[in-house]
């Protein structure tokens, strides 16, 4: 869940500020679930809560240690897509991706 949450977190601060209840709302997490996460998170040095004009809000970004992980989980992606689609022809894919994408929406 922390991979998930550093992700939407430095997703959505490339469009500005991210709070708790973003969280809970895009994720449809209780408070509280949200809440023990980000404390986690937090005890973990993958993030920091910073005080806002609205004392009742904390701004929430990633620290350098979150943005490594989140950089290097990239890049494993990245490698895993590359050795399942290795040997395997351009045409096929398109196939493949076609037919996934059929499935998607039949669901």
């Amino acid at each position: 869940m922390q991979c998930a949450f550093i992700k939407y977190i430095y997703n959505k601060s490339l469009d500005g500020d991210v709070y708790a209840k973003d969280i809970e709302s895009d994720f449809e997490m209780r408070r509280a679930s949200v809440t023990g996460i980000l404390q986690l998170m937090e005890k973990n040095n993958l993030i920091k809560r910073d005080e806002c004009v609205d004392q009742r809000l904390k701004k929430i970004t990633l620290t350098k240690k979150a943005l490594k992980i989140k950089d290097d989980i990239q890049k494993e992606i990245v490698e895993i897509e590359n050795k399942l689609k290795s040997n395997i022809s351009k045409e096929n894919l398109e196939i493949f991706e076609n037919v996934v994408e059929q499935m998607i929406r039949n669901l």
